[in-house]
């Protein structure tokens, strides 16, 4: 369970129709998904807030590669691929873009199968949106962070689940429970923004630049060695 009080969540994603109280700090008994993700995408928008901080952190970069998992309508790809020398957009279906993705090379296929066919250079920037059930999200994590760059960075979104119904499939689903896996791994630096839906923010821990005396930092842990075989 989440620490945040009902009142505190979006009340937009529960609707006018729903004859469950709101406000009162108990925990949502239950959604209907698909209104639920209607509600999410449509009447509240600033669920979508993530796309800029995406493209701030790629615009860091010089001529990025970028990998997004999970397309949908396209928002977060148009604004990140402009900052990129390469970027991707994977998934199953485009019929739903509403966006200018011109920019990005696109894979209609399955996660699964765009890791194993993947061409390009190690990404600087991914972002996961794609399947929220937890063994599929997962394995996109893991397989994302076989090929991230070593100074690159792994978002994941909708891993703030802020009432029980959220773990629904179509909203945040097990996300969340990937991130808490990521968070116990040693060789990871792991940062959520605690803002409806969430967006998680993975790194891997290198060396510190400096020591708590002001020198560079005499030794560092290694970081893991990424896998070369994508997971399963």
């Amino acid at each position: 369970d989440h620490d945040l009080p009902l009142e505190l969540a979006p009340r937009e994603i529960v609707g006018p129709e729903s004859k469950l109280a709101v406000g009162d700090g108990a925990m949502l008994a239950r959604v209907e998904a698909q209104e639920a993700l209607d509600a999410a995408a449509v009447r509240f928008p600033a669920s979508r807030w993530h796309a800029p901080v995406i493209a701030a952190v790629a615009a860091s970069y010089q001529s990025p590669t970028y990998v997004e998992i999970g397309v949908w309508r396209g928002d977060c790809l148009s604004q990140v691929a402009p900052h990129c020398g390469q970027a991707h957009g994977v998934d199953v279906s485009f019929e739903r873009v509403e966006h200018d993705v011109g920019a990005a090379r696109l894979w209609q296929l399955p996660s699964d199968e765009f890791f194993e066919r993947y061409d390009g250079p190690a990404p600087d920037v991914i972002f996961v949106d794609g399947d929220h059930e937890y063994d599929q999200a997962r394995r996109d994590a893991h397989n994302a962070l076989a090929i991230l760059a070593p100074q690159g960075v792994l978002f994941l979104h909708d891993t703030w689940p802020v009432f029980r119904a959220a773990t629904a499939r179509l909203l945040c689903g097990g996300v969340h429970r990937v991130v808490e896996e990521l968070e116990a791994d040693a060789s990871l630096e792991v940062v959520t923004i605690r803002r409806w839906p969430g967006l998680s923010l993975v790194t891997r821990r290198g060396p510190a630049f400096l020591s708590g005396q002001g020198q560079p930092a005499a030794t560092a842990a290694t970081p893991a060695k990424a896998r070369t075989t994508p997971a399963r």
